[in-house]
């Protein structure tokens, strides 16, 4: 482990850490994590995985029985210095910074800690048999029970919110209670020859498959951020400038005061195990000339899928027909942030519960489906041919899924951008690929029957060639603030809403509470047909869409706002195609041995030199942001649907998912 840098002549933004980093507005991070190394640096992180397996074969008549057992033992040891260890002020200008007017500082309170040592134990035991009916037909009969053990912390270093709603604090318990033994996944299958010639074949299956003790970001999340590493943003409001070292108050300080910290859970402690159900069905017929071909369908539905979401919400002032409407008047409960003078902490009265701030929960609540028709005609080797060709047709629907956000997908497609996410984020899957083609072909020249110097030369060549062609994958255009003043967490984002009707720029309007103001831009109407230009300088049309306008909230006093209605992954990509092709020559060269031969590969990646781009957004792995909009719509001159212009550069292109054409020469010795 590197030791920490330190910057002589400059004192640290806490008393007694190290440099840390700071954010300016439109700039790349500084300081250290950024100039020294990654932002959670020094970390560490051991897994050790023991494990036992052992499977039993007992065969008696037309029944083959198997029996087999699967005990893992985890040991998760994790220790990550944040950048909020060392304190992380972000800056609203330049000018601000050199001004030294911070717009907020992150800090984790001293005493908080973040070394974790968990040990969790996997079971998995299964019985199957294998019955051969008849000669033309076998079932496959089987049931798997596998479940998790208890998670300990060894240094006793274990909490938990064990009701999100009514808990006041954190208590000493496991990060999540025991509700897994009865996870029993029946597995069934079968395989019959129709007709009895060996030629034609169906096949199927269906099961229950549970994933156990797959804790990823959850884990690494608990250590960190959970009790007692205390982590508080402190909004500056007063605009105050900072000295440093700065002095935030201590976990027990904080805690005496009864203080509603920025915490983050990560553990949903009553969380239920996911698992998914799968089943195919597959029709496999032998054609002539030693080709076959296979029509499948295929298909999974995911239950209790891993997600973050927002597990201490601002509750809507009214839910009509499934929308839910915030009040703008909260601010204090945007994501991440308390509205409070620097160095006083407040309770975040406006959330579900007020013992809490915004808690990240690690839950099982995401939802998943999946169908597909797969295609796949292969002819085997003869007369020096090989081909096979798949073609999948597929879609793939989900909730936003995984246990951090913005880690999983582009575009911030596993991020909710609201607490009620199956109501907002049920869509494609940001691997929904409709389409996929892929074919191969594989080509040995004839050879000449000769020993002459011509049949060495024109002998053992044979060319390869893979060919893969699929199409767009989803993205979201979205709005870069929390304007709904949901509070959600996720990434403090919402969508923008589908554009109606044609509103020319500088055209004279009113919003909802009477103020009068400009259209900023051209907006036409959504036309799913064109909205996709096509132009990787600008993919979509962006003035198709509009901000969530502030309305009078439905049945209820004030002005409310949404999260918007457009819908997750309703735009799609550039599709992909690629062809990689070979040239090989081998040589025999019995000197080596009997089977010695030197190879000469010729080898063309992407030969045509096809440019493909990713999706649209600044940089791979963030999203089109198409309006800034105002959080919480703290401005009243952004209350309007056409108050603010749609960004005119994040539908650009910025970079592609394959390489310009590569070319590789190789010469292999075979002995």
């Amino acid at each position: 482990m590197a030791p920490i840098p330190s910057f002589p002549g400059g004192p640290g933004f806490l008393a007694g850490q190290p440099f840390g980093t700071f954010n300016i507005s439109g700039l790349s991070s500084m300081g250290f994590g950024t100039i020294a190394g990654p932002a959670n640096n020094p970390a560490f992180h051991l897994q050790n995985i023991y494990s036992l397996a052992d499977d039993v074969y007992y065969t008696h008549g037309k029944h083959q029985f198997r029996f087999g057992t699967l005990l893992n033992r985890y040991d998760q040891a994790l220790t990550i210095v944040l950048s909020a260890f060392e304190g992380a002020p972000t800056y609203a200008s330049f000018a601000n910074f050199l001004q030294g007017v911070p717009l907020t500082f992150s800090a984790n309170l001293p005493g908080s800690d973040v070394n974790r040592f968990f040990h969790y134990n996997t079971y998995g035991f299964y019985a199957q048999d294998d019955w051969r009916v008849t000669p033309r037909l076998t079932l496959n009969l089987g049931l798997r029970h596998e479940f998790l053990g208890p998670i300990s912390e060894q240094n006793g270093k274990s909490y938990a919110i064990t009701n999100l709603a009514t808990s006041t604090a954190w208590t000493p318990a496991r990060v999540m209670r025991d509700r897994t033994y009865l996870n029993f996944g029946p597995r069934f299958g079968f395989a019959w020859d129709i007709f009895g010639d060996g030629k034609t074949a169906l096949r199927g299956g269906a099961g229950v498959y549970y994933d156990i003790g797959n804790f990823g970001g959850a884990m690494t999340g608990n250590a960190y951020v959970a009790f007692p590493a205390l982590n508080v943003v402190f909004p500056n409001t007063t605009n105050a400038i900072f000295a440093y070292p700065y002095s935030v108050p201590t976990v027990a300080q904080a805690l005496t005061n009864g203080t509603a910290l920025n915490e983050s859970q990560d553990f949903d402690y009553n969380a239920i195990n996911p698992y998914v159900y799968q089943y195919n069905l597959t029709l496999q017929r032998q054609l002539p000339k030693n080709t076959a071909i296979s029509i499948a369908y295929v298909g999974t539905q995911g239950e209790h899928i891993w997600q973050e979401v927002e597990g201490n919400p601002v509750p809507p002032v009214v839910v009509v027909n499934g929308i839910q409407y915030w009040s703008i008047n909260n601010p204090s409960c945007q994501a991440g942030t308390f509205s409070v003078a620097i160095g006083t902490l407040s309770k975040p009265t406006c959330r579900t519960n007020p013992n809490f701030g915004t808690l990240g929960n690690d839950t099982t609540t995401g939802l998943s489906n999946y169908n597909s028709l797969q295609v796949v005609v292969n002819k085997r080797m003869s007369r020096g041919l090989e081909v096979q060709g798949a073609y999948t047709y597929g879609h793939a629907l989900s909730t936003a899924t995984g246990q951090l956000a913005g880690i999983n997908c582009v575009s911030g497609m596993d991020a909710s951008v609201s607490p009620n996410e199956k109501a907002t984020d049920w869509g494609p899957a940001c691997t929904d690929v409709r389409h996929n083609l892929r074919f191969n072909l594989l080509y040995r020249f004839p050879s000449l029957k000769s020993n002459g110097v011509l049949a060495k030369v024109a002998n053992g060549w044979w060319m390869g060639n893979i060919v893969s062609v699929e199409g767009g994958l989803p993205f979201t255009p979205f709005v870069a603030t929390n304007r709904s003043a949901s509070g959600n967490r996720g990434t403090g984002i919402d969508y923008p809403n589908v554009n109606t009707q044609t509103v020319a720029a500088g055209a004279p309007l009113t919003d909802a509470a009477g103020n009068p103001y400009n259209a900023a831009a051209n907006f036409v109407p959504y036309d799913p047909k064109t909205v996709i230009t096509g132009n990787p300088n600008q993919w979509f049309n962006p003035n198709m869409f509009s901000l969530q306008p502030v309305v009078p909230c439905p049945g209820a006093a004030g002005l409310c706002n949404t999260v918007g209605n457009v819908s997750r992954g309703m735009l799609r990509g550039p599709g992909l195609g690629a062809w990689d092709f070979s040239i090989v020559k081998d040589t025999p060269l019995h000197l080596l041995g009997e089977q010695g031969a030197i190879q000469f590969r010729a080898e063309f990646f992407n030969i045509l030199n096809r440019t493909n781009f990713g999706s649209p957004g600044p940089a791979q792995g963030t999203g089109p942001a198409i309006f800034t909009g105002s959080s919480g719509v703290t401005s009243k001159s952004l209350y309007g649907a056409y108050s603010q212009a749609p960004n005119t550069t994040n539908e650009a292109i910025t970079w592609t998912t394959t390489t310009a054409r590569q070319i590789q020469f190789a010469l292999k010795v075979i002995f």
